[in-house]
């Protein structure tokens, strides 16, 4: 997540140190240059960046490609930097968000899921309704206007034809075989779309037959959704396992029966739901053709929805990552890693202030509080590099070192959240006036009453990750492969590289960059096959492919 809203605050108070690149690493304060890469992060951009998700394998594989091949054109040196799979606890407050954010794309998904089912038994009640008389359709329209059918009426603005009946000839119509088949189907399923209509997670009822097996899971549950702040350490596993498959599936079991988490539809599920209630309405009223017409239109609008969450829900597994590595492994990319309690960002921000590189190449804002360089959007390529120097702003901020890193921490970070109707005009005005958290909370009681209750301890941990720098160790020398070979490896992957890239001159690097960049959200990507599956363990044991090569010693741990 980084630090909430600082770089929002940097361009707007101090745009001095913020400069731009149009021509990328063309530039020349940029040609020549080392840089050290989140790639811990630069993958999951790339992964996210493609919106078919059996084809995200391969577009990490081929954005790194072009990124890499783009910055080795203009003699630029890249460090990639991955996180350490392990336990750190400090990051708690950010774990238990993802398993909160998954946990309700989880239930939409679900909800959508039930919305598709229900859609397929009104488009087959209705064509049934079709074969009826225009006689019949108007009884079922007067049940439903007078009651009978035990649901409200919906506040459409459409009217019924007045037609009147006795009650003792509707109740003779609804005994009709066809007619009371045709209602009871209409009927329920309009109930099953008031209560998806109002959505809440729930646990199973005591009537369930998983009820037992539920409570004596509860508490595992609630340890795993973090509901304690004593289990930050079960919450960072838990977020952990995400990256595993068989993990993710065990996680995701868990949070979809959570016993108090709540989800409200999004504004398009929304749409979609009031779309719903017309066709009701009109199935209802007995204007069969219409319902069916609103009934195509609510069918193709919902898989754009559906694709929201099944594309938010598939991350990137822990394989996606040891396959990027491997690729930049045979093109001959140096890889470090930032062991627990540090990330990756952290190391990249150490290694740009010990001179090993000259900047730090990741999105994550965590790298200015530390006082570095910070280069960012480095993919995709039509974007311009945009340097943050963070030892220019903390010069040019006129706060003690201490008073900065508090200003940092409340604005929220991925140890401490930020603190209700705190954002960052307000944090800079108390910290300048007050000079640290404590002294803020001590002297504000409007402030201190919105805390949780261990904010100061989710505070210290901020302030430890914001002042001891990781070690920085040396850096591999990594002799890569011919061009052609690396290609013929991407390939068996399942991402092709086009034959005009390879060999490519310096000059013709960025413009073919921007055409092929794998982060092109929405296109179709050149040099990408569109059916290639993630990247899994399973691929390493073809017969074609082979067990990986060993890692390398810096790798071992």
């Amino acid at each position: 997540m980084g630090i909430k809203d600082l770089m929002k605050w940097v361009k707007s108070t101090h745009p001095q140190v913020v400069t731009q690149y149009p021509q990328r690493w063309a530039s020349a304060a940029l040609r020549g240059k080392r840089v050290a890469i989140d790639g811990t992060l630069m993958t999951n951009r790339f992964h996210f960046g493609e919106r078919v998700v059996s084809a995200r394998g391969a577009s990490s594989l081929m954005g790194w490609y072009t990124m890499i091949r783009e910055m080795e054109a203009y003699g630029v040196r890249p460090i990639a930097v991955w996180d350490e799979r392990g336990d750190r606890a400090w990051k708690a407050p950010e774990a238990r968000r993802r398993l909160e954010t998954r946990a309700r794309n989880l239930a939409r998904q679900k909800h959508e899921g039930r919305r598709g089912a229900r859609m397929r038994k009104l488009q087959a009640t209705l064509s049934a309704m079709g074969t009826m008389g225009v006689r019949e359709r108007a009884i079922i329209g007067a049940c439903w206007d007078t009651g009978l059918l035990g649901t409200e009426v919906l506040p459409l603005e459409s009217k019924a034809e007045e037609v009147e009946f006795t009650e003792r000839v509707l109740a003779t119509a609804l005994a009709v075989g066809q007619m009371a088949a045709r209602i009871a189907e209409l009927t329920a399923l309009y109930e099953e779309y008031v209560i998806d209509s109002q959505p809440v997670l729930r646990p199973p009822s005591s009537e369930h037959p998983t009820a037992d097996a539920f409570e004596e899971e509860e508490e595992e549950i609630r340890r795993i959704a973090g509901d304690t702040a004593e289990h930050g350490k079960a919450v960072v596993a838990a977020a952990d396992l995400l990256a595993d498959e068989e993990g993710a599936a065990v996680v995701d079991a868990r949070l979809r029966c959570l016993p108090a988490a709540e989800y409200t539809e999004t504004p398009r599920q929304r749409d979609l739901s009031d779309r719903e209630a017309e066709v009701f309405d009109l199935a209802f009223r007995g204007h069969v053709a219409l319902a069916l017409h609103e009934l195509q239109q609510v069918e193709e609008r919902m898989p754009g929805v559906a694709d929201i969450f099944d594309r938010a829900l598939a991350a990137p597994l822990e394989s996606d990552h040891a396959a990027c590595r491997e690729l930049l492994r045979r093109m001959g990319v140096p890889i470090v890693f930032a062991h627990v309690p540090y990330e990756a960002e952290g190391l990249c921000a150490a290694m740009a202030l010990s001179g090993a590189v000259d900047f730090a190449g990741t999105e994550d804002s965590d790298v200015v509080a530390y006082g570095a360089p910070l280069l960012r959007n480095l993919s995709p390529a039509k974007d311009p590099l945009t340097l943050v120097d963070g030892g220019r702003l903390s010069e040019a901020v006129p706060l003690t070192t201490e008073a900065w890193r508090d200003f940092c921490v409340l604005l929220g970070t991925d140890a401490s959240p930020r603190i209700h109707l705190i954002g960052p005009k307000t944090a800079y005005r108390l910290i300048e006036k007050w000079g640290s958290i404590e002294r803020i909370l001590a002297h504000n009681p409007n402030v201190a009453e919105r805390v949780e209750p261990n904010f100061m301890e989710q505070v210290a941990n901020a302030r430890r990750i914001f002042t001891e720098l990781p070690p920085v160790e040396g850096v591999p020398d990594v002799r890569g492969e011919p061009d052609e070979a690396v290609a013929a490896w991407m390939s068996l992957m399942g991402a092709s590289i086009p034959s005009r890239r390879l060999g490519t001159p310096a000059d013709s690097q960025r413009e073919l960059e921007t055409s092929d960049r794998g982060l092109d959200s929405g296109s179709s990507r050149e040099g990408v096959m569109a059916s290639a599956g993630d990247f899994g363990a399973e691929v390493w044991e073809g017969p074609e492919v082979g067990e990986p090569p060993a890692a390398p010693a810096w790798e071992e741990r």
